[in-house]
């Protein structure tokens, strides 16, 4: 079986390397994509779509330069070719107004956890929202 693509909006990259390592024994079934900024990702998803590889996640950082994550997940939602792309928020922040936001612009909302372990588990939350939207349930 083909492997599916997360794309990963993180301009932290001591957060990608944490990230990198909790989705690391899944690297048989995942291509995490890494992009530091919401305009890069909207490029790399316009290229991924178009080359047949649409990503089975988007992971998008809120804080990050050039363009935040709420501007990419708004440019997602108001694009006929993405718009039905999984979204998942996953930041730092814990502001109840932050997951109301996600909610309203339809992206699942996670608050970055402390310790690897619950970043393990979070990953393979991420892995099975993919293998939902691979089977359609």
């Amino acid at each position: 079986m083909a492997k599916s693509t997360i794309l990963y909006a993180e301009d932290d990259l001591d957060d990608l390397y944490i990230v990198e390592q909790a989705f690391a024994p899944f690297a048989d079934q995942i291509n995490l994509v890494h992009v530091t900024d919401g305009g890069s990702a909207l490029s790399c998803l316009d290229r991924l779509c178009a080359g047949g590889q649409e990503p089975c996640l988007v992971l998008l950082d809120i804080n990050m330069p050039v363009m935040d994550g709420w501007e990419a997940l708004q440019s997602i939602r108001r694009s006929d070719a993405t718009s039905h792309l999984p979204v998942a928020v996953f930041t730092t922040s814990c502001r109840d107004a932050d997951a109301e936001l996600a909610k309203q612009w339809n992206a699942r909302f996670f608050t970055k956890p402390v310790s690897f372990d619950d970043l393990q588990h979070l990953a393979s939350t991420f892995i099975n929202m993919c293998r939902q939207k691979a089977t359609g349930k």
